[in-house]
């Protein structure tokens, strides 16, 4: 059981990895992502547990001491009344919540005998998709960060949605009793299923998890990283076909801007395409490779046009006033501009880990786990977006 030094310990690393978050926020002179918010929150409220345990310790180790105190003067000896647990399997205090939960379910011994139990067990991640994200951070980190309408699927695999999908404004003045204009916005109702993405961890020595406490931590963001980098890459190329989704650039009705000149005119030019059809775009979506080619782009005198990097304010440095997500799910070559909030992100089941170590996993005294959801998209207003060719 972790003592009142592993709680305070324990404690620490929360508030450390809270400040460290912040710090980054502020050194950016940014206010914080939704993502960084969540975080932050959660370290907080991890300190108070540990904080709270703490305490706890301490009274618990004063009562131990008085009761020994009084064994001893009435000559009762020190014997154990049940079955204790072995050292070798005492659980570390682990990065988080969920780590914790990792670590005492794969690290579980039975009371009997010391022999371990087969066991599985499923937890949500420590960040997930949460459904009620209301406004796009001025500062997204990714992609997933610019998709703000996400609506939970409670029951089933399907689900329907309305598609826009003719636009023509046909308002006017009108003189008495003429026939008023008659403006044509057409939906048609459209229909999916959610996708299934997962993938697994490597077969690893369970040993691992109790000897380097930074590895469930580890395990748990390359997981989960690597989980929405999948997302991501189905929600803008996903083909349609077998189980993947219809992505964005593969849905009809988008709008595409051809390079021309340059590539700070063809995205200008881009934003024109959107604003006509009166649609108010407020992020774009790039390659890194691509934001890096702008944030390079000099004049004839070397200058950069964004005044080098002293003056990057934060990590998203706007192009035409409005924020850039990073992600190699974007085509290299290829930038998406649009009004984010007409693509919807349809979530079935929140992405989760499950751990499994039975079977050869058990004889062999390993784990292995794995992070999967269920998630669709639907393009409400496919003409909101345009993809933009950056390359000549």
């Amino acid at each position: 059981m972790p003592t009142k030094a592993d709680q305070l310990e324990s404690m620490k690393r929360e508030l450390v990895a809270a400040r460290d978050i912040s710090a980054r926020a502020d050194a950016e002179r940014r206010d914080y992502t939704a993502t960084e918010a969540a975080k932050i929150e959660q370290h907080l409220k991890n300190a108070k547990s540990y904080k709270t345990a703490a305490e706890k310790a301490d009274a618990d180790d004063q009562l131990k001491a008085a009761i020994a105190d009084f064994g001893s003067q009435i000559g009762l000896a020190g014997g154990d009344v049940k079955a204790q647990r072995p050292t070798w399997s005492r659980k570390r205090p682990g990065t988080s919540e969920w780590v914790k939960s990792v670590v005492d379910q794969v690290s579980k011994v039975s009371t009997i005998g010391g022999a371990k139990a087969v066991i599985s067990g499923s937890y949500t991640v420590a960040t997930p998709i949460t459904t009620d994200v209301t406004r796009i951070s001025e500062d997204p980190v990714r992609l997933i960060d610019l998709i703000i309408n996400r609506t939970p699927l409670n029951q089933g695999n399907t689900f329907t949605w309305l598609k826009q999908t003719v636009r023509t404004n046909n308002a006017a003045v009108v003189a008495d009793n003429a026939l008023k204009p008659t403006s044509t916005f057409t939906y048609a109702e459209a229909e999916d299923r959610v996708r299934t993405i997962a993938h697994l961890s490597e077969a690893t020595p369970e040993r691992f998890l109790t000897d380097y406490t930074e590895l469930p931590g580890f395990l748990e963001a390359e997981m989960e990283d690597g989980l929405y980098a999948a997302v991501e890459t189905e929600i803008l190329t996903g083909d349609g076909t077998g189980e993947h989704m219809t992505g964005l650039l593969n849905t009809s009705g988008i709008l595409a801007q051809s390079f021309s000149s340059d590539l700070l005119t063809t995205t200008r030019k881009a934003a024109t395409a959107l604003e006509v059809t009166r649609t108010v775009p407020n992020a774009w979506a790039m390659h890194p490779a691509d934001v890096e080619t702008i944030d390079l782009l000099q004049d004839n005198e070397a200058r950069f046009y964004y005044s080098g990097p002293q003056q990057q304010i934060t990590s998203t440095n706007p192009l035409w006033t409005l924020p850039i997500a990073k992600s190699l799910a974007v085509p290299q070559g290829t930038a998406i501009l649009g009004d984010w909030n007409f693509l919807r992100l349809v979530v079935r089941e929140d992405a989760r880990i499950d751990i499994d170590r039975s079977g050869d996993l058990f004889t062999h005294n390993q784990f292995k786990m794995r992070c999967e959801l269920r998630a669709g998209v639907a393009a409400i207003k496919p003409a909101a977006f345009c993809q933009v060719d950056l390359s000549a």
